[in-house]
């Protein structure tokens, strides 16, 4: 499996850099490893692309045609996703309204075709202030409203295309909101009523959320080709990135993204961390997933009882995104807990929390010392 992996990932590089790719013939490659791997990633268009380069198709199931298939489907999605963030800039260009985009929106144009980037959704940050503004804008053009009001965002979907509004890119962790809520501080006008996030904060800001995701349960393959590529294309004031998420406390974080991009990327020799970061990342595929999820809130609880009081008992910020009214009322916080313990119990809740139980019960025991030895080589609270 190790020589699939270093495979995978030189067919990514290839793809980006043009380099060429050679197989081994002494290899032991599981073919269709790879392209299950590439497609729980949401990255099969990127390693498609650099087999067909490196004339290797023959190798993986389904040949040349079904690799063109991943590949017309990621370009197809990308030019709705393409055409719908064009009509969200004209919508926001008329009504005065300023916009930040955010992620994929500015990475695509970093790599070779913007197709290779193709993402599921588009995100979009306004200022908190013009939030009913630019939903009630939004909806008057279509746009219809796909959920409840989150932490940070609402969910919006316009043919078929996923939209993230922002009014915040918080990740609700106390150290790192505090340089998260500088973003209007470190922005630049582009065109129209479009703003960007300068070079520095933008690596900041993926470098943050990347982390979010990987205290949840994975962050995928994806953020680390992104960086791979701002680090490439000399995004980025790496020294300012780098005081930035020492501030932040994410230091030993960015180091091991640099490490491990230059491990997977540009053959530098692995580690022991690196290893246990290329099996998290695998196994949690795009957004992380349950046991890796679970595993991780058991090790920042203490243990597995701790886990389960914590479940039912979650701090007060947590508390204040399930019910925001106890931002303004943090009295009510004891009539909450009750609340949640009801619901959790023989409310709506219960047969996911006895699901939820269960599996803490039947976790591995050296899976969870795993993740705790990397959590704390790696500096990480959830």
């Amino acid at each position: 499996m190790h020589s699939s992996a270093e495979l995978l990932f030189a067919l990514i590089a290839g793809s980006i850099s043009g380099e060429p790719v050679k197989i081994l013939e002494d290899a032991d490659y599981d073919f269709p490893w790879i392209l299950s791997t590439a497609k729980f990633h949401d990255i099969s268009q990127v390693v498609a692309y650099s087999i067909i380069k490196n004339n290797l198709s023959g190798h993986f199931p389904g040949g040349e045609a079904a690799l063109k298939k991943e590949i017309f489907t990621a370009s197809y999605r990308d030019s709705k996703n393409r055409h719908t963030f064009e009509y969200i800039s004209e919508i926001f260009n008329n009504e005065g309204i300023e916009f930040v985009p955010l992620k994929g929106a500015l990475m695509k144009k970093m790599y070779p075709e913007s197709w290779l980037r193709s993402s599921c959704d588009i995100d979009i940050l306004v200022r908190e202030g013009d939030f009913k503004k630019a939903v009630s804008a939004l909806s008057n053009a279509d746009f219809k409203t796909k959920g409840k009001l989150n932490y940070h965002d609402i969910s919006l979907i316009y043919d078929d295309t996923n939209v993230e509004l922002h009014f915040s890119i918080k990740e609700n962790i106390k150290g790192l909101d505090i340089w998260l809520e500088k973003v209007w501080d470190n922005v630049v006008k582009a065109d129209g009523t479009m703003l960007l996030e300068t070079n520095d904060y933008f690596t900041f800001h993926h470098i943050a959320h990347m982390m979010h995701h990987f205290v949840t349960g994975g962050c995928g393959i994806r953020p680390f080709i992104d960086f791979w590529i701002l680090r490439r294309n000399k995004f980025f004031n790496e020294d300012a990135v780098l005081e930035l998420c020492r501030k932040s406390g994410l230091f030993e974080f960015y180091s091991a993204v640099c490490k491990t991009v230059s491990v997977w990327f540009e053959g530098a020799a692995s580690s022991s961390m690196t290893d246990d970061i290329r099996e998290y990342v695998f196994y949690g595929g795009v957004y992380g997933n349950y046991p890796n999820n679970e595993a991780v809130n058991t090790v920042n609880s203490g243990g597995k009882v701790r886990n389960v009081i914590h479940s039912a008992f979650p701090r007060y910020e947590n508390m204040c995104v399930f019910y925001p009214v106890l931002k303004k009322i943090p009295v009510l916080l004891p009539f909450y807990y009750l609340h949640r313990v009801y619901i959790k119990t023989i409310g709506r809740d219960g047969r996911r929390i006895r699901e939820k139980l269960k599996y803490i019960k039947e976790q591995d025991d050296e899976f969870i010392k795993s993740i705790k030895r990397l959590f704390d080589e790696l500096n990480l609270k959830k």
